[in-house]
């Protein structure tokens, strides 16, 4: 696995739904290089991952408490990737979100932002 991959895994799994969120958080502080940016369509938090894991914990709520990530595709080059995915409810199988993902890397490869689009 190439190493922005291996940071992405770790991104994924800060969306896992059953991390407390001491986890979560720990997870982001190794993922994300310091002044981290993410963004969606309604929310753009700079350098806070207290609130990043809040929005995380409130987005996969909102959408039921058993989803994954499916990916779809995945592209990288200059340390970007984007990445098409659905989140998938476990239970029915069924998609609920879609949408992709974009990641701008540091030179050590952790990530300096994330945009994501559903």
């Amino acid at each position: 696995m190439s190493p922005i991959k291996d940071i992405w895994a770790q991104w994924d799994q800060a969306w896992d739904i059953g991390l407390s969120t001491e986890k979560r958080l720990s997870i982001l502080k190794n993922a994300t290089a310091p002044g981290f940016v993410y963004s969606n369509m309604n929310n753009i938090i700079s350098d806070d991952l207290e609130s990043l894991v809040q929005l995380i914990h409130d987005v996969l709520t909102q959408q039921g408490n058993k989803l994954t990530v499916n990916h779809i595709k995945w592209f990288e080059q200059h340390s970007q990737s984007a990445l098409q995915w659905d989140m998938i409810h476990i239970d029915s199988g069924k998609a609920a979100l879609s949408g992709w993902s974009y990641g701008k890397y540091a030179e050590d490869g952790k990530l300096l932002s994330v945009s994501d689009f559903w």
